[in-house]
């Protein structure tokens, strides 16, 4: 049996109903002694319970190098976790080596960060990826996972680097990390430029034994570089590549059908008049990256750099007349790439074509973040958090909403954002002045959208739907309480299913059922909390979600969308399989 999931957000449904009406933000830590930092990473846990950051060394000894331990905060009930302990000597001397700029995996419990090496002076060429897990804070200071293989004596070995490595990123099928780079041969040739890596991990490598040097997993540059002063004025070549993210969650789809692996990024190139600018690129990168390339050996040379593996290609994706910057961020189905230029928002496909501006902001817009559904995108302007409609398509296109109070710490703008794989909640970083003139980034979130569960023709399970040419009557679906909703906030006149279904008579309340286990189970009766009774027709309910084009026995997931009273949008869900009256229906 096959499940098709048919969301389909209408923007109209977002948005508060009134501009005043604030979406409520939650600070979730408070300790003065340290920072709480996000970094613009992928902070959340899978299960969406937990914000990890890192407690950035601040004062005299700042800095990665000096920062001791990655921690998490749980979002329901503020209890942190000190998920790593870095073993640097106390009281710090700058010397390292330190640890920060954390990141969830996709699944399991696992993070990266970056950590520097031991024995050797943190620094931007002497670091690299560590994986921790479990993040229970049972991790020792030396039980890390090296991720990036590292060989800094010759002759080098082919899938290590050999340098620093940091922004360390997890694919979204959590095989691959992406991370920007600085080789430290090059760095001591004086050729010190950023440029992009990746790692396969599962794939072992293992280097001679000398210090600075780690067995890992196999690690390849995908982005080329040369020094500013060899570039030919307006050619696609760049000096640096940073500020880098993974297309998509597997990739872009190509025009042939397939699925490509790339990395976006923004590189800094050199304008046909001489000056210098900033514009988006992208890398596809090969599944074999274990065969070098035509510019070189994978892992260079005594005086060149590593060089990308076979089937690597670099594209220049924009011709700007200003620059464009933020951290790239790409939507999950890989069809669009958002970055700023001259203070807004734009997207580009990565396929290419003309970028497409979507935010018209009076103040100038930053930090960029998709929603998991690629209806919109959220950014930091004026002093708050926003959301911009991007459907394809949609007349409200381009439209964006202010969903943060300004007033509320004027002058102290949101940072970092970073939305949860459940498009539940936007975790980020505010700077405090904890009473001294010292500012300390504290952890918070506000709720985008709260998940609920529906039941379809409450009492009855597995939930059957036939189609058929008679389909005249009413379906109940319920739209279940619980103690973090309250269904009387529910906005009734809000409550449709994709835009074309909507209650064909008054809702009612009554404590009709309780949750499954988890989203499609079978509920338990009534629980104590009440429900919102809802009846849709059953004609708008086929045409709402395509039903007549489906197979027979496929299980569809149904969502009720609907806006509190506030205007936070509730997402119920439920699932039911499809049968067909007659006979000879494919």
């Amino acid at each position: 049996m096959r499940r098709l999931c048919f969301v389909v957000l209408l923007f109209a449904f977002l948005f508060p109903q009134s501009a005043q009406s604030w979406w409520e933000e939650r600070q979730l830590t408070f300790d003065t002694d340290r920072n709480h930092q996000l970094d613009n990473n992928l902070n959340w846990s899978p299960d969406c319970k937990w914000v990890g950051y890192d407690t950035r060394a601040f004062g005299d000894f700042g800095g990665i190098g000096n920062t001791l331990t990655l921690e998490k905060v749980n979002i329901d009930t503020q209890s942190i976790i000190v998920m790593y302990t870095a073993p640097n000597v106390i009281p710090l001397n700058g010397f390292g080596p330190g640890t920060g700029a954390v990141s969830f995996f996709p699944y399991g419990d696992a993070v990266v960060a970056i950590r520097g090496l031991d024995g050797i002076q943190y620094g931007g060429t002497a670091r690299f990826g560590a994986m921790v897990t479990p993040t229970d804070g049972s991790v020792g200071s030396y039980d890390y996972y090296v991720t990036d293989a590292r060989d800094v004596t010759s002759p080098f070995t082919p899938g290590a680097l050999r340098g620093g490595s940091h922004s360390h990123e997890p694919s979204g099928d959590g095989q691959w990390v992406g991370f920007t780079y600085n080789d430290q041969i090059m760095e001591s040739l004086g050729t010190n430029l950023r440029t992009i890596g990746v790692t396969k991990l599962g794939l072992p490598v293992n280097v001679d034994s000398a210090l600075g040097n780690q067995n890992g997993n196999f690690t390849v540059l995908v982005v080329k570089v040369k020094p500013q002063g060899e570039i030919v004025p307006g050619s696609d070549d760049i000096y640096q590549g940073s500020d880098d993210s993974w297309v998509g969650e597997y990739g872009y789809q190509k025009p042939d059908g397939t699925w490509q692996r790339a990395r976006a990024f923004i590189g800094r190139t050199v304008t046909e008049s001489g000056g210098t600018r900033n514009e988006v690129y992208i890398a596809d990168i090969p599944e074999d990256i274990t065969v070098a390339g035509p510019d070189g050996p994978l892992q260079g040379t005594e005086t060149t750099f590593p060089m990308p593996p076979a089937g690597t290609v670099q594209r220049r994706l924009t011709h700007s007349d200003s620059n464009c910057g933020g951290i790239i961020r790409c939507s999950l189905d890989g069809k669009w790439i958002a970055f700023t230029r001259g203070g807004q928002v734009w997207i580009v496909s990565p396929l290419g074509g003309d970028p497409i501006q979507v935010t018209t902001l009076a103040s100038s817009a930053s930090k960029p973040w998709w929603d998991p559904s690629g209806a919109y995108l959220y950014c930091i302007s004026d002093n708050s958090i926003w959301m911009t409609n991007v459907i394809e398509g949609d007349p409200a296109f381009g439209e964006s909403v202010r969903i943060t109070d300004p007033t509320l710490y004027p002058g102290i703008p949101p940072d970092a954002l970073c939305v949860s794989p459940d498009g539940q909640w936007i975790a980020f970083n505010r700077k405090l002045d904890r009473g001294d003139g010292v500012t300390l980034n504290q952890v918070f979130i506000v709720a985008i959208r709260k998940l609920a569960i529906l039941d379809i023709k409450p009492g009855d399970c597995p939930n059957q739907f036939t189609v058929n040419k008679q389909n005249k009557g009413k379906i109940p679906m319920a739209i279940l309480g619980s103690p973090e909703l309250d269904v009387a906030d529910i906005d009734v006149a809000s409550i449709n299913i994709n835009g074309v279904a909507f209650p064909v008579k008054s809702p009612s309340v009554a404590d009709v059922s309780g949750p499954g286990e988890s989203v499609c189970d079978c509920g338990t009766g009534p629980d104590g909390y009440p429900d919102l009774v809802l009846h849709f027709s059953q004609e708008d309910v086929v045409e709402a979600l395509g039903l007549e084009a489906l197979s027979e026995d496929a299980e569809v997931e149904v969502t009720v969308f609907a806006n509190q009273n506030d205007g936070l949008e509730v997402q119920a869900t439920d699932c039911m399989t499809i049968h067909f009256a007659g006979k000879g229906h494919e």
